[in-house]
């Protein structure tokens, strides 16, 4: 089917599917941000802190557990016949849960002595016990949503998405404002959240099984996903290691505010998010059907970039009031740390956008070291930093090293993958949104909804810019009326 359409109807196809599946993470991740002003009226900072280094932890076993086999599910699905799919998909996912199964039995033996060498402020009973059973549940969601996504089934996975959401939130609601439950209410909702819909997935799952298989059905999968599992793991390893570091040199209240901060951030990831989660599917089965990917996914990227950096442009800017409207002076320690956030984000997300191809080229053996270069900088960043400079310090380190980490990919992926380069588009794009930035966080005014409107007003303004000096006026009036006359 893509090989018969033309670039303007894949490119339309791939931002229906990132506008579904954005929809239902902005619904749902979204929701998170506006529920936080109920979760403050229970919650300190110093409770935050507490949640912040347990959801660390989950994080990290996130990636142990799935032996980046749901990852070998969307990159060979297209390629698997009907007979042997379903065995393959028996051998990765029973694989995947007996190794993370195994080692959540380790952790209950050796949990207390290890986490209480890792961290001083935070027990693993039941805290981040909690954690890690939750991680493992999540790991069956994982695996099924991955089919979905390779499916191109974005209203299904978006609903299932919004579901557990709408049940996460209520079972956290009840358990910290209902029962008084503290931060271990918060991440027992969590946990049983997340063992209901792995029974639910489960069930789903076994019907797209067939568990007559060998060994030979795990070995192209392993060989592809095994790589993934030190870059999935090194990276959320990253992910926690500026909890560690801090949990060393700072207060539980400023790891709190720093948590909350970081939810901030996560609020512009989930663009990236919703976006990722169309754009690999797509790719890769775009690989199997068109000899053009390479100037494809060069012109696509930058439509990705610019998404990104709008909607980067826009959590910066409007931050400030939403913080402001609830008026919590608790937390105002928060607004001065999010521009910082969302930056780290954007350079990450970066890895997304423009550094896909070691994975299209099937040369997944390299990708690691990238990940362990990265984690090695910031290790030595946060060692120096978070010292001396404690929360800020934590934020430079992760914005060096997730520079590095870009770099390294993107410059491996034209390596193995070359493609066409958009560098000076890139320039523009960037010039473009610090400029923008520069002006609207000079906007002050007494009215709250004045501020946000002239806030919104500079983002579209330079929504159109970008699109014009990336795309031109001559080809934006194309790309415009071929989508209306599909419309």
């Amino acid at each position: 089917m893509y090989s018969s359409q033309h670039p303007h109807q894949l490119l339309g196809r791939f931002l229906s599917g990132a506008v579904v599946y954005g929809g239902g993470i902005v619904l749902t991740r979204g929701g998170w941000i506006f529920l936080l002003p109920l979760f403050w009226t229970r919650l300190s900072p110093d409770d935050y802190g507490i949640i912040g280094i347990a959801l660390g932890v989950q994080t990290v076993l996130n990636a142990v557990f799935s032996l980046g086999l749901h990852d070998s599910v969307q990159r060979y699905f297209h390629e698997w016949d009907d007979v042997e799919r379903p065995r393959h998909i028996a051998a990765l996912w029973l694989t995947s849960q007996t190794w993370g199964f195994t080692v959540c039995l380790v952790l209950e033996v050796v949990g207390d002595h290890v986490f209480a060498r890792l961290f001083s402020q935070a027990s693993f009973r039941p805290h981040i016990e909690l954690a890690v059973w939750s991680a493992f549940f999540s790991n069956i969601s994982f695996f099924y949503q991955a089919i979905l996504r390779i499916r191109e089934e974005a209203a299904k996975a978006t609903v299932y998405n919004t579901l557990m959401f709408m049940g996460q939130a209520a079972l956290t609601l009840f358990l910290v404002l209902g029962m008084d439950m503290g931060p271990t209410g918060y991440l027992l909702g969590v946990f049983l959240n997340a063992g209901a819909w792995a029974a639910f997935f489960a069930i789903c799952l076994v019907s797209e099984c067939q568990l007559r298989f060998s060994p030979w059905h795990l070995t192209d999968p392993l060989r592809y996903g095994l790589p993934m599992v030190p870059i999935g793991f090194l990276d959320s390893l990253a992910g926690v290691l500026d909890r560690y570091f801090l949990d060393k040199y700072v207060s539980l209240r400023q790891i709190g505010l720093y948590n909350i901060g970081n939810q901030f951030g996560m609020a512009f990831n989930l663009v990236n998010t919703g976006l990722k989660t169309s754009w690999l599917p797509f790719l890769y089965r775009l690989s199997t059907e068109r000899k053009d990917v390479p100037i494809l996914l060069s012109g696509f990227s930058m439509v990705y970039v610019l998404v990104l950096t709008l909607s980067a442009m826009a959590v910066v800017l409007l931050a400030r009031d939403f913080i402001r409207l609830y008026g919590d002076a608790r937390y105002f320690a928060v607004i001065d740390l999010v521009p910082w956030f969302v930056l780290v984000y954007y350079i990450q997300s970066m890895a997304a956008a423009l550094g896909r191809g070691m994975d299209l080229a099937k040369k997944t053996a390299v990708w690691p070291l990238v990940s362990a270069a990265s984690l090695i900088v910031s290790v030595i960043a946060m060692s120096q930093w978070v010292p001396s400079y404690g929360v800020h310090g934590a934020l430079a380190a992760l914005g060096v090293a997730a520079l590095l980490r870009v770099a390294l990919q993107i410059w491996l992926s034209h390596h193995f993958y070359p493609r066409p380069s958009p560098f000076m588009r890139l320039v523009v794009i960037w010039i473009l949104a610090l400029v923008i930035v520069w002006f609207g966080i000079r906007i002050e005014d007494s009215s709250l909804w004045l501020s946000v409107l002239l806030k919104c007003t500079l983002v579209l303004i330079g929504a159109v810019l970008m699109v014009l000096a990336v795309l031109g006026p001559q080809k934006t009036a194309v790309v415009v009326r071929s989508w209306l006359r599909e419309a």
